[in-house]
């Protein structure tokens, strides 16, 4: 290498001062030996080392770090080995405990008079700061992808203008696995990856909106019926605000959609619970104004006939009760539809009730109905109007289960449960019920919810019929169930409370008609009910004082006790609109008098007075609309003892079974 001219190694200096980071000459002896012959004043600023240290090449080991010091050593042997050209980014020690980042390039000199490597000169560069920096923008797009994979059911992918990949996440390299047997990369066109040709004109129409520089939202289920999607495409744009591709994000939304239809259902449901207590109150009323009436005109009717002999005159006056009968029936079916209610328990024969009501609602239909009821069946202690609406319903759903005609098949078995023996029955005895139909059967993902109120599958059904067999039964404190196999029908299980022979009351004696004395007190808001309860009262040989309101009665009450004359007994209409009702009266005679005979009655059968009337004061309970039998066992009954009843003497029918009061109605 021929020696630089003075002049120009002069002026190569004073560049190297004035150049911001420092450049540097290392010579090379003969044996290869290494020495610095040249480094610019900014090393000694940069670096902090003075003259005499720079001098030795054990500097380098101080400058470079340990972890790349090996690195930039073996790079300078390379250098002496051949001419070339070198370029290392490493660390540095110079600035404290934290490295710096220079970049070295290196260049060896080649002598042609010695033949070999005479020099390396170089240029070391600070570049700590764009190391940072794309250190942060590293972590940047690490934390951005770690974000990005953290979305839950999130599909997302870039693509440029020329719909080639960008940028996409493991779920939606997955997703299109899953659908399309696609392995996609960067660089790879998506429409290459969707074979099939309708969904790649879809995703090309979406995509190539936001390439034209819209935003589009579209909530579908893509290739998925059971999953809702909500995909956005966006597009990106460079600092010019050009759009040079576009982003597509879709989410799975399918447990927000479930989550807005569960409560719409929901929201759906209250308003039909807040509709049936409203149809509740109505029908109470109505069936509370309709009772009074019935009870008039069954009164004068009964009456009536009581009062002649004649087949000509008491046939169709019998007639008449029997037809008010189905009226009385038809009040308590509708409470119980409307409002449900403690069921008035009695022991009665489940194989004539089943017989009865099977046959009624099967009457007309192209039905028919075999029976398997033995002989020695159980009584069951049960409400035999609610019982025999359950019996109808099931009956109703059977026949519409089979619209061809067919069979129902009912059978009856006396059960006798052992403790844990049925999921949800007390140890005891019971009376099983099973009704079989030949319908087409019940789905096995409908089964689980038949007793749910308002669900149905038929197209104008309400949903009621099977939930309010349920609340019945469940009332009884029985159980419903259904099993069924597609094609081969359904079958209904019920169990009820059943009452063995021995708990059964004997049957009663045939009563001589009733006759009393002394003054009975009526009260009731009701003139007809007044007249009717007066007369029948009169025709036993009492007299008869009526009230229209509690306030009333009360004022008489005291007049009468005052006076000494003795009071055989009081009938309390249990409501009075705007007024002292029936419990109010009762609670304050009985604060003075514990003996004298109180008797309830309402047309609001429903009401748990009526179910308990001992709990309440009274002596016993009668029902709107009655006729003179009823109250004539009502008053045989009671007559001649005083006050309510205790617990002992107002006994049990069946074991654990509250005694049933004589009210003749079903409190629903």
């Amino acid at each position: 290498m021929e020696p630089m001219p003075q002049g120009n190694e002069r002026n190569c200096r004073i560049i190297a001062e004035l150049a911001s980071d420092y450049v540097f000459q290392l010579d090379v002896s003969k044996d290869g030996k290494l020495s610095l012959d040249f480094v610019s004043g900014n090393f000694y600023r940069i670096t902090g080392r003075g003259e005499r240290e720079a001098k030795t090449m054990e500097l380098w080991s101080g400058l470079i770090d340990p972890g790349d010091l090996d690195r930039f050593l073996g790079c300078l042997r390379e250098l002496t080995a051949c001419p070339r050209s070198m370029e290392l980014e490493c660390r540095s020690k110079v600035r404290g405990p934290k490295p710096m980042w220079i970049s070295i390039i290196a260049r060896s000199l080649w002598d042609e008079r010695e033949s070999r490597i005479v020099a390396i000169v170089g240029a070391v560069k600070d570049i700590t700061e764009r190391k940072r920096t794309e250190e942060d923008l590293l972590r940047s797009q690490t934390l951005l992808r770690s974000s990005i994979e953290s979305i839950k059911g999130a599909f997302i992918s870039s693509i440029d203008k020329e719909y080639n990949y960008l940028y996409f996440n493991n779920a939606h390299k997955k997703r299109m696995k899953d659908v399309y047997g696609s392995d996609i990369e960067v660089g790879k066109n998506l429409m290459d990856c969707i074979p099939i040709p309708e969904d790649r004109e879809m995703v090309k129409g979406r995509y190539g909106r936001a390439l034209r520089g819209d935003y589009v939202t579209i909530v579908d289920s893509y290739r998925d019926e059971a999953t809702t999607y909500e995909s956005s495409f966006n597009p990106i744009r460079d600092a010019g605000d050009e759009v040079i591709g576009a982003t597509g994000f879709a989410i799975d939304i399918t447990d927000r959609v479930n989550a807005e239809k569960e409560k719409r259902k929901s929201a759906e449901y209250l308003q039909q619970v807040q509709r049936l207590e409203s149809l509740g109150i109505l029908a109470g009323g109505i069936a509370h104004d309709f009772n009074n009436l019935l009870t008039g005109i069954f009164g004068f009717i009964d009456l009536a006939r009581s009062q002649t002999t004649e087949p000509a005159i008491t046939a169709p006056l019998s007639q008449a009760i029997e037809t008010m009968e189905r009226a009385k029936g038809l009040t308590r079916q509708l409470l119980t539809f409307a409002k449900g209610g403690a069921p008035v328990r009695k022991p009665a024969s489940i194989s004539t009730l089943v017989k009865e009501m099977a046959a009624f609602a099967s009457s007309g239909s192209n039905v028919q109905c075999e029976y398997d009821l033995p002989d020695d069946l159980w009584h069951c202690a049960m409400d035999g109007n609610q019982i025999g609406q359950v019996i109808q319903n099931l009956m109703i759903n059977a026949i519409q289960a089979m619209p061809l005609g067919g069979t129902i098949q009912i059978a009856a078995r006396n059960v006798s449960l052992t403790e844990n023996e049925h999921p949800t029955l007390k140890k005891g005895d019971y009376v099983s019920l099973s009704f079989r139909d030949q319908g087409t059967g019940i789905p096995k993902d409908v089964l689980p919810r038949i007793f749910d109120p308002f669900f149905t599958t038929k197209e104008k059904g309400h949903g009621l019929g099977l939930a309010i067999c349920h609340s019945i039964v469940t009332r009884h404190d029985g159980a419903i169930g259904a099993s069924s196999q597609p094609g081969k029908g359904a079958v209904f299980h019920i169990h009820l409370p059943a009452c063995r022979p021995a708990h059964l009351e004997p049957p009663k004696p045939s009563r001589v008609p009733h006759s009393g004395s002394g003054r009975f007190l009526v009260m009731d808001d009701e003139e007809p009910v007044r007249n009717v309860l007066a007369a029948m009262l009169q025709s036993f040989g009492y007299s008869v004082v009526c009230w229209k309101n509690g306030k009333e009665a009360m004022e008489s009450f005291r007049r009468e006790t005052g006076k000494g004359d003795p009071i055989a007994g009081m009938i309390l209409d249990l409501t009075i609109p705007g007024g002292m009702g029936g419990k109010e009266v009762a609670e304050e005679i009985r604060r003075t008098d514990r003996d004298v005979l109180l008797f309830v009655a309402s047309g609001y059968a429903e009401d748990p007075i009526m179910a308990r009337p001992n709990d309440y004061g009274f002596t016993a309970s009668i029902a709107k609309p009655f006729n003179r039998a009823e109250l004539t066992e009502l008053l045989e009954t009671h007559m001649g003892r005083k006050g309510p009843p205790s617990e002992a003497e107002s006994g049990s029918a069946c074991p654990g079974q509250r005694a049933p009061s004589t009210n003749r109605s079903d409190p629903v």
